[in-house]
């Protein structure tokens, strides 16, 4: 499994032994970039990719964006309500992708 986490799309991939090559994995949606955005919807649970990308629209402070360019940083956003460290939110990110490796 490959994953690359970028700072304003992200992508996974998967090897495919019989071609031996690297396949992109789509989204259920039929993409193969994601935006490299989460955020947390009106009932508090995590929302993703395109779907965080409209929500920032509507309601910046509920989603972050370009988490990536502070990897490595003591740094720490708030969305909605809570705080996360900036390790959390690509760890969220990067488990969002392997998910759609694993359907």
């Amino acid at each position: 499994m490959l994953c690359q986490l970028g700072t304003t799309n992200s992508v996974i991939a998967i090897f495919n032994k019989k071609t031996k090559k690297a396949e992109i994995v789509k989204t259920p949606s039929g993409d193969e970039f994601v935006p490299s955005f989460l955020g947390v919807d009106d009932n508090n649970h995590f929302i993703f990719g395109e779907e965080a990308r409209l929500q920032s629209l509507k309601k910046p402070k509920y989603v972050v964006s370009k988490s990536k360019r502070k990897l490595g940083e003591r740094w720490s956003y708030s969305i909605g309500e809570k705080k996360y460290k900036n390790e959390e939110v690509i760890a969220k990110i990067i488990y969002r992708l392997r998910q759609y490796a694993e359907l």
